[in-house]
């Protein structure tokens, strides 16, 4: 097994010094797969270690066949996408599991449609970078980098999303209720949940590849041995206490605010300056699970809560804005330049949009599609930075409207959103995992 680095003064201190020693440039790939909040943190770490010097080739496949070639240039990342394009529309996927309220059914369309139909082209990939790179960082849910790590050899570096899925015996996973003496039991069912889901086609390429099968995919298959970068705010998840070594909480993978380029339509600067700041609500690419619901939820819980809105609708074709009385609709907008602005934030519970809330001092509540997502939103509510998270699948427009007001009524909830965001603010989770790698590498070749 090979070892990580040491937290030491930990990855936040690393990530804050002033003047970097010198360090041999290293050759990084970096593999990807899933929707946008699992791409473009990555992007971000690409970007963070190119502008460190090293020398950075990307892999991504896109499940919701988003372009990113303008980013990854902006930030200096070559980038392959394996393959061009998936073709396999979230909303038909979701219709297809029945409308995507059971988790399992849904992923295993997903897996269906967008995984394994493509996954020889993206173990190929994966083989290609194992073998030209001194490190690789393999997405968590892209277990085929994983076998090919072990089929090359190769020094492999796991990008974990959501701490959710690492064993701890100091608290239950997300599913269940904290029963003293139960946890380690909880966490096996989960991790035997866990393999279902892939551990009878990663042990097929694994016999085809003459490799010995996995016993359970967590942590054999889907966490690293030797480095796993949690992509998390301490300040929002810290670092368990029974965790060794290789599990580093690193800070969330934000991408620099120079990164993309933009400026608000004219009509939103003058609504923004119209009136008290307003509500901001999107479920970023969980609205396309089902668009015309997601709208419904949005549009209706702004309306029935009495606010000034902005609503972000990926699904809407317009180029720019329109407004609507007290609401204003827009199709993109980077979350980092408008949340500041606001004064509640209504989300899905995604890891980045919760980080960028966070971070941006404003209280929020999470409109949660999946268990992940419901974690996130715990996790806020636990800090005292939103209500209760709600349900989509059995949620309404009434609910969201008592989730805002009650928000909007609680100056106490935004002290704490303030709190937080100072809590943050010296956080660089692409330049803490940079700092991890470097180390690790380094120590390596002694």
């Amino acid at each position: 097994m090979r070892g990580a680095p040491k937290a030491g003064a930990g990855a936040i201190a690393l990530a804050r010094r002033c003047i970097r020693p010198y360090r041999r440039a290293m050759r990084v790939g970096i593999q990807a797969w899933g929707s946008d909040g699992d791409i473009r943190p990555l992007l971000a770490l690409g970007g963070a270690l190119v502008s460190a010097g090293h020398d950075v080739r990307m892999v991504a496949s896109s499940a919701d066949d988003t372009d990113y070639s303008a980013l990854a240039a902006r930030l200096r990342v070559p980038l392959t996408m394996v393959p061009e394009r998936m073709n396999a529309p979230l909303g038909e996927i979701a219709a297809r599991a029945g409308g995507g309220s059971n988790q399992f059914k849904l992923m295993r369309e997903v897996l269906a449609a967008a995984f394994y139909p493509h996954l020889d082209a993206m173990y190929a990939a994966a083989l290609e970078l194992c073998r030209t790179s001194d490190v690789v960082v393999g997405h968590f849910a892209a277990w085929f980098v994983r076998v090919a790590a072990w089929k090359t050899g190769a020094r492999l570096a796991t990008f974990v999303p959501w701490p959710g899925m690492v064993p701890t015996g100091d608290e239950p996973p997300v599913w269940f209720p904290r029963i003293p003496g139960l946890t380690r039991a909880q966490w096996r069912l989960v991790t035997a949940l866990a393999g279902v889901m892939c551990k009878k086609g990663a042990n097929e390429l694994l016999r085809r590849e003459g490799l010995p099968p996995v016993r359970v995919a967590i942590p054999d298959l889907l966490l690293s041995d030797g480095l796993n970068l949690l992509a998390a705010s301490p300040a929002l998840w810290p670092r368990a206490s029974d965790w060794d070594e290789r599990h580093q909480v690193c800070g969330a993978f934000e991408l620099p605010e120079d990164s993309e380029p933009w400026q608000p339509p004219p009509d939103l600067s003058a609504f923004l300056e119209s009136g008290a700041p307003p509500v901001f609500l999107s479920f970023g690419s969980s609205e396309q699970v089902d668009p015309a619901r997601s709208r419904e939820l949005l549009v209706e819980g702004a309306r029935r809560a009495g606010v000034r809105a902005v609503i972000q609708l990926k699904s809407e074709r317009r180029a720019e804005g329109h407004r609507d009385g007290q609401l204003y609709f827009l199709p993109r907008a980077p979350h980092t330049r408008l949340f500041p602005r606001c004064s509640f934030v209504v989300h899905h519970g995604g890891a980045g949009t919760s980080h960028t809330v966070a971070r941006a001092g404003v209280p929020s509540v999470a409109v949660y599609f999946s268990d992940e997502q419901r974690s996130w939103g715990d996790r806020l509510a636990k800090h005292g930075l939103a209500p209760p998270p709600l349900s989509y699948f059995r949620t309404d427009p009434d609910a969201v409207a008592a989730r805002i007001r009650a928000g909007l009524g609680a100056p106490e909830m935004s002290a704490r959103a303030a709190a937080m965001a100072a809590r943050m603010r010296g956080e660089n989770g692409p330049a803490a995992a940079t700092n991890l790698l470097e180390t690790w590498v380094e120590k390596a070749a002694e």
